[in-house]
């Protein structure tokens, strides 16, 4: 979720709440916490003020998530619509009645109050009538619940959470549970401030951000329950972010807590959801999630390398619109079963177009031509050539050529262009433009763009780019993609997202990588299979080794690893002896994890040996094959052993023997009596950082 700044005040804020008990998500069975809430709504505000659109439908918003995931039962649920001053303290009559009736069964209470409606800086405007900000505070002091939450959205509703001459009380860790007592007022918008509602929303923004947050967009810590303090938080970012250019000016909520007591109020649990969404980490950009009637449910921002985010929802069919910065504009259909929970990844999400913009006074949208045949010399030179929007289903030019969407086969000598998509071949001699998306493939000795998704083939030889590709890029110069599966070959392979399948070429690089890098030089955040001279993965680090082996009694390496496989730079140093002399070498290995700590590697590596501390003896290659356990005893220290198996060629005309220790099992010198060949099995031990 978006983190912005948002003043001193919040900060004062999650200190306060650090004073809060647990709710009934994390109550002890000492203390059963039931909860109350009245929600007031209130379309009008007398003669001189505009009648809103969505005050009750705030209030329905909160007492849905209220009553799913909030801890609040249906029958301790009071709504008041078209509220007055009178229903308004009927409904508080009810629910102290309910309150008394609960608190004998030695109940804790915690009483929530909402207003949804019009407001100046002394009260609620009701319609002819006003209740003043004093009058609801008293009727607030008489609820007899331990702690009470009054949330006001409404214009210059901050005025409520001032109280002249009253000093905000520091919170003290002491007590139990049931110690806590107190009220925390939120209102959503400054004492000199408008509250602002959208039509795009269906709503306030701060009620819409407020139930996107308790749904579980709020959840910062991930522990799958939304404090006060997550709620507050993510309303009063997303409001202030939402309302900053609005013509009415920037909206900031405000709040007074008062409250003594040790712990959190958690206000959501989602752990009790009857339907629940995740939106997986590789999901990035503007989420708007809209129920099958076009109700928008939920709405937040996901910044790039996000954790999973949790939403309670509803059990039904949701339509997922996902605006993110590199990929565009995407959707997906996700139906959540009752009792169950749906996951929804970048992978499916399909490339929607963005709703053209029409200028006023224009008669309408644009008409096409279809085109079967066009053939010229350039666009304003061709048969079958037309002044509106062309779709062509076979198009040559002798230079190039362009149509809004292509339906079949386009070829041109220097450049062919499709300003909205491709289903179908572009052929030409040195470009292929896509401007929207490609089903199909195309082909050049040129450069080929996409700038969406390409479903299909780019084939070229300089060079392919594409928003997204589900297919393959094939050059011998570079290949470019937001985010792609399926594979990429050529000098240069960059995928700046997230690669589902194969890189191969010189220079392989991506962010996440589920399947396999192959190249002389390989980087990634994170990567599966990293296969390569260098490869270097955020995820994998570089870990130095120590090892004594059979070969060198002191060895040093550096590992470059990825998921499962793994890269060695290795040098070797036998100080004494017959075999004294040393080595460096270059190894290729898989990593095979066992449970947390430990794991199994196996490695392959060649080696250019010296069979004494000199430079000028002859250079002779030593192959070894390990197989290691592994085990991590402390964070950054692992130690490793195993047997290997070794193979060395060597000229014995130096007088040495093997490089080591000397032992060999088999070994052959030709006719000659200058190539020698040694195979022995041995031992590797040493530890990690």
């Amino acid at each position: 979720m978006r983190l912005r700044a948002w003043g001193w005040h919040g900060a004062l804020l999650l200190a306060s709440f650090l004073a809060l008990g647990r709710t009934a998500a994390a109550a002890t069975p000492a203390a059963t916490v039931e909860r109350v809430a009245v929600l007031v709504s209130a379309n009008d505000g007398g003669p001189e003020r505009a009648t809103l659109r969505y005050a009750e439908s705030d209030a329905t918003q909160l007492g849905a998530v209220l009553t799913q995931v909030g801890g609040v039962r249906g029958d301790h649920l009071f709504y008041v619509p078209n509220a007055s001053p009178e229903r308004i303290g009927r409904a508080l009559e009810r629910a102290n009645k309910r309150i008394r009736e609960l608190a004998g069964d030695h109940a804790r209470i915690e009483f929530i109050f909402y207003y949804s409606g019009h407001s100046d800086r002394t009260g609620l405007l009701l319609g002819s009538e006003r209740m003043s900000y004093a009058a609801v505070k008293q009727a607030l002091d008489r609820v007899p619940a331990a702690v009470k939450i009054a949330i006001l959205d409404s214009c210059a509703s901050g005025a409520f959470t001032r109280d002249k001459g009253g000093v905000r009380r520091a919170p003290f860790l002491q007590g139990s549970l049931g110690d806590i007592e107190g009220h925390a007022f939120l209102s959503s918008s400054a004492a000199t401030e408008s509250a602002q509602e959208s039509d795009g929303i269906g709503g306030s923004f701060f009620t819409h951000f407020l139930v996107t947050g308790l749904r579980g967009a709020a959840d910062h810590d991930q522990d799958r329950r939304v404090t006060l303090s997550e709620a507050y938080r993510f309303a009063y970012e997303e409001t202030l972010a939402q309302t900053q250019d609005a013509g009415s000016g920037p909206q900031h909520a405000t709040y007074d807590i008062r409250l003594s007591g040790a712990g959190e109020l958690v206000m959501t649990d989602l752990r009790d959801a009857t339907g629940r969404l995740l939106l997986d980490g590789d999901l990035s950009g503007h989420a708007w999630i809209r129920s099958r009637h076009g109700r928008l449910a939920a709405e937040l921002v996901l910044p790039e390398d996000s954790e999973p985010v949790w939403l309670a929802l509803e059990p039904e069919r949701y339509e997922v619109t996902v605006d993110d910065p590199r990929l565009g504009l995407r959707q997906a259909s996700v139906a959540i079963p009752d009792g169950g929970q749906a996951r929804l990844e970048r992978a499916s999400l399909r490339p929607i177009p963005r709703q053209a913009s029409v200028r006023r006074g224009a008669v309408g949208p644009p008409e096409y031509v279809r085109v079967p045949v066009s053939v010229g010399l350039f666009p304003a030179l061709r048969v079958g050539g037309a002044t509106r929007p062309l779709i062509v289903n076979f198009s040559m030019a002798l230079l190039w050529s362009h149509a809004a969407r292509v339906h079949g086969l386009a070829m041109a000598l220097i450049a062919d262009v499709a300003k909205e998509e491709v289903q179908g071949v572009q052929w030409t001699l040195l470009s292929n433009v896509g401007l929207g998306t490609l089903t199909g493939a195309q082909l050049t000795l040129g450069v080929n763009w996409v700038s969406e998704q390409a479903r299909g083939a780019q084939l070229s030889l300089l060079g392919n780019g594409a928003r997204e590709v589900r297919g393959a890029q094939v050059s011998l110069g570079v290949n470019g993609a937001a985010a792609l599966r399926g594979a990429q070959a050529g000098l240069v392979n960059v995928v700046r997202g997230d690669l589902r399948g194969a890189q191969l070429g010189l220079v392989n690089v991506g962010r996440d990588v589920r399947g396999v890098q192959i190249g002389l030089i390989n980087v990634a955040r994170s990567a599966d299979a990293s296969v390569g001279l260098l490869s270097v993965t955020r995820e994998g680090g570089a870990h130095p080794e120590f090892w004594t082996s059979d070969t060198a009694a002191l060895n040093l390496g550096l590992r470059l690893g990825a998921r499962y496989t793994y890269s060695l730079l290795m040098v070797g140093l036998h100080p004494a002896g017959k075999g004294a002399g040393w080595s460096f070498g270059l190894g290729l290995g898989a990593h095979a994890p066992i449970g947390r700590y430990a794991a199994i590697d196996f490695d392959v590596s060649g080696h250019a040996t010296f069979v004494d501390l000199a430079f000028d003896s002859r250079i002779g290659f030593l192959g070894v094959a390990r197989l290691m356990f592994a085990w991590q005893f402390f964070p950054r220290l692992t130690v490793f052993g195993g047997p290997t198996f070794n193979l060395q060629h060597d000229d014995p005309r130096d007088g040495k023997g093997r490089l080591g220790y000397g032992w060999t099992v088999w070994e052959r010198t030709d006719a000659g009596g200058d190539d020698r060949l040694m195979i022995w099995p041995g031992f590797a031990l040493g530890f990690r950082f």
